[in-house]
């Protein structure tokens, strides 16, 4: 776990996500030579409001030795 007091995050390994049975995570992560990674990221805001906000998204990178088309 990293963060700075109100932001966190956590950097989940590949035994992770197999315990997690993400299947198609890993299937996508077959592509690249690096090691799946899924980060969770957490935000403690404002303790002093009873309103709530969520982050959500989504990234994908793979790699390609494909050049792209003209």
């Amino acid at each position: 776990m990293y963060g700075c007091g109100f932001l966190y995050y956590f950097n989940k390994d590949k035994e992770w996500i197999e315990g997690e049975k993400m299947g198609a995570f890993l299937s996508v992560s077959q592509g690249s030579v690096e090691p799946p990674k899924f980060l969770e990221v957490r935000y403690n805001g404002d303790k002093s409001t009873d309103k709530h906000a969520a982050i959500v998204g989504k990234g994908e990178f793979t790699e390609s030795n494909t050049p792209p088309s003209q």
